[in-house]
């Protein structure tokens, strides 16, 4: 599960942060891992909005599309993180909508 890859090694302080430590990982794994972080947190929080999810669901939501991503691919290029972030909101509404 990509999550434990995310918190391997990290800090006491990253793992009691949560989200916010999940998010500081996927920063410094780069790649296009930060884009998915955001696109998957964007639709989660417009399906909460929306009350289609509760608020508690919201990291369910990002760490199912980290998992369903299997890693985001290289950013080379733009075009590299777009579609990193098409594919990570893709599987972000599919979950919201189980």
């Amino acid at each position: 599960f990509l999550y434990r890859s995310l918190i391997k090694g990290a800090t006491s302080m990253e793992k009691a942060l949560g989200m916010i430590g999940l998010a500081k990982r996927a920063g410094k794994m780069g790649r296009g891992m930060p884009a998915v972080l955001n696109a998957a947190d964007e639709i989660a929080v417009a399906a909460f909005l929306n009350r289609e999810i509760g608020f508690a669901d919201i990291p369910a939501v990002i760490m199912n599309t980290y998992s369903m991503m299997g890693g985001a691919k290289y950013a080379h290029s733009l075009e590299d993180i777009l579609a990193s972030d098409a594919e990570a909101r893709r599987l972000a509404r599919e979950y919201t909508k189980k």
